[in-house]
């Protein structure tokens, strides 16, 4: 029994396990980083950031509530998850490409496009920010 035990501790010191380093940042934060308003990022809240392995990452999105012209920005819309959604797509993509991540990403943008669509649509007709149509 005494063997095992200092076997297992000459083992040990000799082969210590290797933590992952804390600095090497998952998909799930490389995706808010590259958001183009960066000040949508304290309504999209990532816990466990780090990459540790069985670990997973959890992202809470803040939605905006009521119409910005009445309450002003507490939240992001549906275009900001869009895009970081987008955005985890193009950071994964870089470890594993395939055709699939092009045509999501290819699919992503073309819905990025139609909510830009709409919010000019609004301007235009100038309802943005209104509880109108």
């Amino acid at each position: 029994m005494k063997l095992i035990y200092w076997l297992r501790k000459l083992f040990a010191k000799k082969n210590p396990v290797k933590p992952i380093p804390e600095t090497k940042k998952r998909h799930v934060q490389k995706a808010l980083d590259m958001m183009q308003r960066p000040e949508m990022a304290k309504f999209i809240k990532i816990e466990y950031p780090k990459d540790a392995k069985g670990v997973c990452s959890r992202v809470i999105f803040t939605i905006q509530s009521n119409n910005v012209g009445d309450v002003g920005v507490n939240g992001c819309q549906v275009e900001d998850m869009i895009e970081y959604c987008r955005n985890l797509i193009k950071s994964l993509d870089t470890s594993l490409h395939c055709d699939e991540n092009r045509l999501t990403l290819q699919h992503l943008n073309g819905a990025l496009d139609w909510q830009m669509k709409r919010g000019n649509d609004r301007k235009d007709r100038k309802v943005e920010g209104k509880d109108e149509k």
